[in-house]
């Protein structure tokens, strides 16, 4: 069982993603790492390839990281605004005003 926002599953059926939305901004790179910690510490989520925590104004991902508990430094620090920001303005909100659920429809439809 798995708690994250979305998985995504390859052609052969095997999961390759699991993205955590989370909808705050301005955390740091050490933060993103504790999340990611605490998550896999509790057997929240399973064993995947890639592991994206998205917030309002990062994604952090993680690629082979496997299910260290220790915390672990996100292997990519993106700046989304780019590819979302068509998202935010259809949607007519601010990636700093939105809601967990807005953002997790957003990053879905992505």
């Amino acid at each position: 069982m798995n708690y994250a926002d979305i998985a995504v599953y390859g052609k052969d059926k095997n999961l390759q993603l699991l993205v955590e939305v989370k909808s705050r901004h301005g955390r740091t790179i050490n933060w993103a790492a504790q999340m990611r910690r605490n998550m896999y510490a509790h057997g929240l989520l399973p064993e995947t390839r890639f592991f994206l925590l998205a917030l309002s104004d990062k994604f952090y991902l993680w690629k082979d990281a496997g299910i260290l508990i220790e915390a672990v430094e996100p292997t990519y620090e993106i700046n989304p605004q780019f590819f979302l920001e068509p998202y935010y303005r259809k949607a007519n909100v601010s990636p700093f005003s939105i809601s967990g659920a807005g953002l997790e429809l957003i990053v879905s439809s992505w």
